[in-house]
């Protein structure tokens, strides 16, 4: 191997390093929910894939939405106001002041929230990540938004007095067997809407829940 190639390989391991060193940019800020009523402080982000909405919680690394301590009824805005800029590099993607729907619960925002009882999400909602609400051992009540598209699995494992889910859109989320524990599908009540019972009881892992269907109209 003649100098040049070596030379040539030594820039590129060079730039790579360079690359992976740096610090990924996150376009985070906070913003309220409530808790028991109360406002309590939420990390939010956006993400291009999101398309204008934001998420609830941080990154990919899964750190905290916020403190891991909320007790009792949690109810997540369907909208958030940025309060400054937020920018990548000298890019200004969105101004302070820009109104963004809450679209998203993000990888492990509520994970070991083991204090929250029940969870009211946004009717803004279209994806909850992976693990979102790992290990919220408390909780016994999810309501699930009309527009919500798809849970990503994990989601409510280690929730093992869930036992009732509101399920409010006619069409079945897209989801898989691992969003629940075992004992949630033989023991939770699976609450649909009347004219999307037939969806449900097709579609997997809602079909799991067997009779325990009860519908309602909205």
């Amino acid at each position: 191997m003649n100098v040049r190639r070596i030379l040539f390989f030594l820039v590129l391991i060079l730039c790579a390093t360079a690359v992976c060193g740096k610090k990924k940019q996150e376009l985070l800020f906070e913003a309220q929910a409530l808790c028991n009523g109360q406002p309590v402080t939420v990390t939010f982000g956006v993400s291009s894939r999101l398309k204008g909405g934001c998420f609830v919680g941080t990154n990919k690394l899964g750190r905290p939405a916020g403190n891991t301590s909320l007790k009792g009824r949690l109810v997540l805005p369907d909208s958030v106001r940025v309060p400054h800029d937020l920018r990548i590099g000298r890019r200004v993607i969105f101004p302070a002041d820009t109104v963004l729907a809450v679209v998203n619960v993000s990888i492990r925002a509520f994970a070991d929230c083991s204090n929250l009882t029940e969870i009211v999400l946004p009717p803004t909602l279209v994806y909850i990540s992976d693990q979102a609400f790992l290990n919220c051992t408390s909780l016994t009540t999810v309501t699930l938004p009309p527009e919500l598209k798809r849970i990503y699995p994990f989601a409510f494992r280690g929730c093992t007095r869930l036992r009732r889910i509101v399920a409010t859109g006619s069409i079945a989320p897209d989801a898989v067997n691992d969003i629940f524990e075992p004992s949630t599908l033989r023991q939770a009540t699976l609450v649909v809407p009347y004219q999307g019972g037939d969806h449900y009881a097709r579609t997997f892992p809602w079909s799991l829940f067997n009779y325990r269907f009860k519908r309602f109209e909205p």
